[in-house]
Protein backbone atom coordinates (compact mmCIF):
# COMPACT_ATOMS: atom_id res chain seq x y z
CA UNK A 1 0.00 0.00 0.00
CA UNK A 2 1.15 3.57 -0.63
CA UNK A 3 -0.98 5.98 2.37
CA UNK A 4 1.86 8.60 3.10
CA UNK A 5 4.79 10.09 1.01
CA UNK A 6 6.96 12.77 0.87
CA UNK A 7 8.39 15.18 -2.63
CA UNK A 8 11.08 17.75 -1.42
CA UNK A 9 12.03 20.48 -3.14
CA UNK A 10 14.79 20.33 -5.87
CA UNK A 11 16.41 21.99 -8.49
CA UNK A 12 14.12 23.32 -11.15
CA UNK A 13 16.94 22.31 -13.77
CA UNK A 14 17.13 18.70 -12.13
CA UNK A 15 13.52 18.04 -11.97
CA UNK A 16 13.13 18.72 -15.78
CA UNK A 17 15.59 17.00 -16.71
CA UNK A 18 14.33 13.84 -14.86
CA UNK A 19 10.46 14.21 -16.18
CA UNK A 20 11.02 15.59 -19.25
CA UNK A 21 9.61 18.87 -18.83
CA UNK A 22 10.82 22.36 -19.67
CA UNK A 23 12.26 24.23 -16.78
CA UNK A 24 9.95 27.27 -17.11
CA UNK A 25 7.44 24.66 -16.43
CA UNK A 26 8.67 23.27 -13.53
CA UNK A 27 6.98 25.67 -10.71
CA UNK A 28 7.85 26.92 -7.50
CA UNK A 29 6.32 24.42 -4.54
CA UNK A 30 6.63 23.71 -1.06
CA UNK A 31 7.72 20.70 0.46
CA UNK A 32 5.70 18.25 0.80
CA UNK A 33 6.99 16.19 3.84
CA UNK A 34 3.93 13.93 4.98
CA UNK A 35 1.33 13.67 1.83
CA UNK A 36 -1.70 11.99 2.89
CA UNK A 37 -4.58 10.42 0.62
CA UNK A 38 -7.31 13.70 0.23
CA UNK A 39 -4.49 16.72 -0.38
CA UNK A 40 -3.74 18.38 -3.59
CA UNK A 41 -0.50 17.40 -4.66
CA UNK A 42 1.95 17.62 -7.37
CA UNK A 43 1.01 15.11 -10.43
CA UNK A 44 3.14 15.30 -14.04
CA UNK A 45 0.93 13.88 -16.86
CA UNK A 46 0.31 14.92 -20.67
CA UNK A 47 -1.88 17.36 -21.67
CA UNK A 48 -2.59 18.35 -25.90
CA UNK A 49 0.75 16.01 -26.40
CA UNK A 50 2.85 17.91 -23.91
CA UNK A 51 4.02 16.76 -20.94
CA UNK A 52 2.71 18.71 -18.20
CA UNK A 53 3.26 20.09 -14.22
CA UNK A 54 -0.09 20.02 -12.57
CA UNK A 55 -1.75 19.63 -9.34
CA UNK A 56 -4.47 16.74 -8.17
CA UNK A 57 -6.45 15.56 -5.17
CA UNK A 58 -4.98 12.02 -3.86
CA UNK A 59 -8.24 9.95 -3.86
CA UNK A 60 -11.74 9.40 -4.27
CA UNK A 61 -15.08 8.72 -2.50
CA UNK A 62 -16.22 5.64 -5.04
CA UNK A 63 -19.17 3.56 -4.32
CA UNK A 64 -18.30 -0.20 -4.47
CA UNK A 65 -20.46 -3.16 -3.79
CA UNK A 66 -23.66 -0.39 -2.63
CA UNK A 67 -21.62 1.18 -0.42
CA UNK A 68 -19.02 4.62 -0.08
CA UNK A 69 -15.39 3.79 0.52
CA UNK A 70 -12.21 6.15 -0.11
CA UNK A 71 -9.80 4.69 -2.55
CA UNK A 72 -6.41 6.09 -3.32
CA UNK A 73 -4.26 2.97 -4.43
CA UNK A 74 -5.28 0.62 -7.25
CA UNK A 75 -3.86 -2.78 -7.24
CA UNK A 76 -2.25 -3.60 -10.52
CA UNK A 77 -4.12 -6.79 -10.35
CA UNK A 78 -7.27 -5.54 -11.24
CA UNK A 79 -6.10 -2.65 -13.34
CA UNK A 80 -7.82 -5.32 -16.06
CA UNK A 81 -10.51 -6.88 -14.47
CA UNK A 82 -12.45 -3.97 -12.53
CA UNK A 83 -14.47 -1.25 -14.81
CA UNK A 84 -13.63 1.32 -12.82
CA UNK A 85 -9.76 1.09 -13.30
CA UNK A 86 -10.49 -0.01 -17.37
CA UNK A 87 -11.99 3.25 -17.68
CA UNK A 88 -8.77 4.82 -16.63
CA UNK A 89 -6.19 3.04 -17.82
CA UNK A 90 -5.45 5.54 -20.49
CA UNK A 91 -5.24 8.54 -17.74
CA UNK A 92 -1.65 7.47 -16.66
CA UNK A 93 0.70 10.05 -14.88
CA UNK A 94 3.38 10.31 -12.52
CA UNK A 95 3.40 11.23 -9.41
CA UNK A 96 7.03 12.42 -8.21
CA UNK A 97 7.96 11.69 -4.88
CA UNK A 98 11.06 11.40 -2.72
CA UNK A 99 10.41 8.80 -0.50
CA UNK A 100 7.00 7.51 1.27
CA UNK A 101 6.52 5.93 4.14
CA UNK A 102 4.92 2.53 6.25
CA UNK A 103 4.65 1.63 10.22
CA UNK A 104 6.11 -1.91 11.34
CA UNK A 105 2.92 -3.63 13.07
CA UNK A 106 3.69 -4.87 16.55
CA UNK A 107 1.35 -6.95 18.19
CA UNK A 108 -1.45 -5.69 15.38
CA UNK A 109 -0.47 -2.37 16.33
CA UNK A 110 1.19 0.53 14.55
CA UNK A 111 4.78 0.78 15.84
CA UNK A 112 8.05 2.51 14.47
CA UNK A 113 7.75 4.62 11.34
CA UNK A 114 10.03 4.38 8.26
CA UNK A 115 10.94 5.87 4.94
CA UNK A 116 11.57 4.18 1.91
CA UNK A 117 13.67 5.90 -0.32
CA UNK A 118 15.30 4.93 -3.51
CA UNK A 119 19.20 3.96 -3.76
CA UNK A 120 21.05 6.67 -5.74
CA UNK A 121 17.58 7.90 -6.88
CA UNK A 122 16.89 11.29 -5.08
CA UNK A 123 13.43 11.80 -7.15
CA UNK A 124 11.75 9.16 -8.68
CA UNK A 125 7.63 8.67 -9.99
CA UNK A 126 5.25 6.53 -8.95
CA UNK A 127 2.81 5.32 -11.60
CA UNK A 128 -0.70 6.49 -11.41
CA UNK A 129 -3.79 7.28 -12.92
CA UNK A 130 -6.34 9.90 -13.07
CA UNK A 131 -9.74 11.02 -13.85
CA UNK A 132 -12.22 14.49 -13.57
CA UNK A 133 -14.57 13.91 -11.03
CA UNK A 134 -17.16 16.41 -9.37
CA UNK A 135 -16.35 16.65 -5.00
CA UNK A 136 -19.57 15.13 -3.50
CA UNK A 137 -19.19 18.00 -0.58
CA UNK A 138 -18.73 21.09 -2.87
CA UNK A 139 -19.95 19.84 -5.92
CA UNK A 140 -17.19 21.71 -8.35
CA UNK A 141 -15.66 19.82 -10.95
CA UNK A 142 -11.84 18.51 -9.60
CA UNK A 143 -9.25 16.03 -10.77
CA UNK A 144 -8.06 13.04 -8.60
CA UNK A 145 -4.95 10.73 -8.88
CA UNK A 146 -4.34 6.99 -7.57
CA UNK A 147 -1.25 5.71 -7.10
CA UNK A 148 -0.87 1.64 -8.38
CA UNK A 149 0.24 -0.59 -6.14
CA UNK A 150 2.05 -4.76 -6.80
CA UNK A 151 2.87 -7.10 -4.18
CA UNK A 152 5.66 -6.01 -2.17
CA UNK A 153 9.53 -7.70 -2.32
CA UNK A 154 10.66 -9.43 0.21
CA UNK A 155 11.79 -6.61 2.26
CA UNK A 156 8.89 -4.55 1.81
CA UNK A 157 6.75 -7.65 2.81
CA UNK A 158 8.05 -7.28 6.48
CA UNK A 159 5.47 -3.90 6.69
CA UNK A 160 3.10 -4.49 4.30
CA UNK A 161 2.10 -7.04 1.35
CA UNK A 162 1.69 -3.94 -0.68
CA UNK A 163 4.26 -1.60 -2.52
CA UNK A 164 3.83 1.47 -4.51
CA UNK A 165 4.58 0.75 -8.06
CA UNK A 166 7.84 2.85 -8.40
CA UNK A 167 8.60 3.61 -12.61
CA UNK A 168 12.22 3.22 -13.80
CA UNK A 169 13.60 6.53 -14.97
CA UNK A 170 13.55 5.19 -18.63
CA UNK A 171 9.84 4.38 -18.62
CA UNK A 172 8.26 7.68 -17.77
CA UNK A 173 8.05 8.70 -22.00
CA UNK A 174 6.37 4.96 -22.39
CA UNK A 175 3.96 5.36 -19.24
CA UNK A 176 2.68 8.64 -20.62
CA UNK A 177 2.09 7.51 -24.03
CA UNK A 178 -1.17 8.10 -25.44
CA UNK A 179 -1.04 5.66 -28.46
CA UNK A 180 -0.95 1.66 -28.20
CA UNK A 181 -2.00 -0.49 -25.56
CA UNK A 182 -1.74 0.51 -21.95
CA UNK A 183 2.07 -0.33 -21.06
CA UNK A 184 1.40 -2.31 -17.56
CA UNK A 185 4.97 -4.56 -18.73
CA UNK A 186 6.22 -1.16 -16.87
CA UNK A 187 4.48 -2.14 -13.36
CA UNK A 188 6.74 -4.71 -12.05
CA UNK A 189 7.77 -5.10 -8.54
CA UNK A 190 10.50 -2.46 -7.49
CA UNK A 191 13.38 -4.73 -6.10
CA UNK A 192 14.10 -4.83 -2.95
CA UNK A 193 18.23 -4.19 -3.64
CA UNK A 194 17.37 -0.64 -4.70
CA UNK A 195 15.39 0.43 -1.54
CA UNK A 196 16.92 1.64 1.60
CA UNK A 197 14.83 1.84 4.44
CA UNK A 198 15.25 3.82 7.56
CA UNK A 199 13.43 4.45 11.06
CA UNK A 200 12.44 7.97 11.16
CA UNK A 201 10.25 10.30 13.77
CA UNK A 202 6.62 10.96 13.21
CA UNK A 203 6.49 14.62 11.61
CA UNK A 204 3.63 16.13 13.96
CA UNK A 205 3.02 19.52 11.66
CA UNK A 206 2.36 17.41 8.96
CA UNK A 207 -1.44 17.08 10.06
CA UNK A 208 -2.81 14.55 7.55
CA UNK A 209 -6.33 14.24 6.16
CA UNK A 210 -6.14 10.55 6.94
CA UNK A 211 -5.18 9.25 10.87
CA UNK A 212 -4.80 5.76 10.15
CA UNK A 213 -4.05 3.52 7.18
CA UNK A 214 -6.58 2.29 5.00
CA UNK A 215 -6.65 -0.53 2.32
CA UNK A 216 -7.36 0.41 -1.22
CA UNK A 217 -11.31 -0.36 -0.46
CA UNK A 218 -11.75 0.79 3.19
CA UNK A 219 -14.51 2.42 4.27
CA UNK A 220 -14.64 6.47 4.10
CA UNK A 221 -13.23 8.36 6.84
CA UNK A 222 -16.20 11.39 7.45
CA UNK A 223 -14.33 15.05 6.57
CA UNK A 224 -12.12 13.67 3.70
CA UNK A 225 -13.70 15.69 1.54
Amino acid sequence: MCGRYKFTRADRAFLAREFGLREEDVPDFADELDNAPGSWRSVIGTEGGQRKWTSMRWGYVMSIEGKKKVVFNAKVENLTKLSKWRRVLRNRCIIPASGFYEWKRVNGKAGAKYEITVRDQPVFGFAGLFDDTINPKTREPERVFWIITTPANPLFAEFHDRQPAILERGSYDAWLAQSGPPPLHLLGVFPAERMIITEVAEIKEARPILRKHLEEDEPMLPGLF
